[in-house]
């Protein structure tokens, strides 16, 4: 029974930890002031750019440093896809009452938050911008931008 349970326990961790990938975001540009994510992950995901199916939801889980102390946290995201002849847009902002972040952080705090990506069907199969921030309102913790590919 031992011998079976050894040889489970690396293919399950195996196979949950295949089902996430790393999303490698660029600072925002606009922005000029928020740093970067401390890591951001996105599941299920394992390829690079991410495959996104449209109308599926996806976790985007982040990890930012808090710039200074803060008892409201917010989340905005941001989806746009250009093509020769539309220009599609996709934001939301959500405050911490209604997702998996904290409210309250001090001033070089590390936190962990996660939000539900989901793509509409509006989007056509091609390259999607999104866009991450996290902010107390009156400033940005954390920006960051990443392509997508839409199925």
């Amino acid at each position: 029974m031992r011998r079976y349970a050894t040889t489970l326990l690396p293919l399950l961790l195996m196979s949950a930890c295949g089902a996430q990938q790393l999303l490698k975001l660029e600072e925002c540009k606009a922005d000029g002031k928020s740093p970067g994510f401390k890591n951001v992950t996105i599941s299920p995901c394992d390829k690079d750019p991410c495959v996104i199916k449209s109308g599926e939801k996806y976790n985007v889980t982040f990890y930012a440093e808090a710039t200074e102390d803060a008892d409201f946290l917010m989340v905005s995201t941001l989806d746009q896809q250009r093509t020769d002849t539309t220009n599609i847009q996709s934001a939301h902002t959500i405050s911490c009452h209604f997702i998996d972040i904290p409210c309250n952080v001090t001033k070089g705090e590390v936190f962990r938050g996660s939000v539900t990506l989901r793509i509409l069907s509006a989007f056509t199969p091609g390259n999607v911008t999104y866009m991450l921030e996290v902010g107390n309102g009156k400033g940005s913790f954390a920006c960051g931008v990443a392509n997508l590919l839409v199925e």
